[in-house]
């Protein structure tokens, strides 16, 4: 399972009906830091670390390599210690506080990825092209999402957009507003392996893409997930 992954069990956890026992509350929060601890031990081997070592011995060797600096340091410190309070003192994990720790160790990790599988948004929700419009106006506002690929049997045909259903109740045409008269042309499609350069030159043409490999739907990677991704790796004043 890949460190995403991880972290995305670990938010289904802390999510679900049994969000409200500590343990799992607790488990959540134990699962997403041992997907950082991961992480950081493999950015250490990148950086030619030769000896395995701890979290903090990792995370120190990072900090003096100048590889995590600014607020990402700020923010790795406070989960350093949160993890040792948790970890050694055998406290429970308000749930809101595991929450918050979730989604910013899913930003440094998403921020320290080398291609753009670690950028997209991997949960890929699908609207069917014989689907009303309201259906899938819905499914936007709910996983608060921008785009949804559109598919006929399984394929992928167009994409339905936050911004386009706006046009649709504009116009105010019955026909306009199912998904198969709203939708758009099918977004660019991309390997999870592709470049930066890549990335951005479609970018600059099209608001998002769709990640894919042999056909197969990945994810999906819009403007704001890499606007997010500079917001989190750059370091500015405080």
């Amino acid at each position: 399972m890949g460190i995403l992954d991880e972290l995305d069990a670990a938010r289904d956890l802390l999510g679900s009906r049994r969000a409200s026992s500590t343990a799992n509350t607790n488990e959540a929060f134990r699962r997403a830091v041992i997907a950082l601890e991961r992480r950081v031990e493999e950015l250490a081997r990148e950086a030619g670390a030769k000896a395995k070592a701890d979290f903090s011995a990792n995370l120190n060797y990072l900090r003096q390599k100048g590889i995590v600096t600014g607020e990402h340091l700020r923010r790795l410190d406070r989960i350093r210690e949160t993890r040792n309070c948790v970890f050694h003192s055998e406290l429970d994990v308000p749930p809101m506080l595991a929450a918050e720790m979730i989604s910013e160790i899913e930003s440094f990790v998403r921020a320290t990825s080398a291609d753009i599988s670690g950028l997209m948004t991997r949960k890929l929700f699908t609207v069917d092209i014989d689907a009303p419009l309201e259906q899938a106006e819905e499914l936007i506002y709910r996983e608060g999402v921008s785009h949804l690929p559109v598919t006929d049997g399984g394929r992928v045909v167009g994409v339905v957009s936050s911004l386009g259903i706006i046009r649709s109740h504009r116009h105010g045409d019955a026909a306009r507003l199912t998904v198969a008269g709203s939708m758009e042309p099918p977004l660019p499609e991309v390997a999870p392996d592709a470049g930066l350069d890549v990335v951005l030159d479609l970018l600059e043409e099209h608001p998002a893409m769709l990640v894919a490999s042999g056909g197969v739907p990945l994810g999906i990677l819009t403007r704001w997930d890499l606007v997010q991704r500079y917001w989190h790796s750059s370091p500015r004043e405080e």
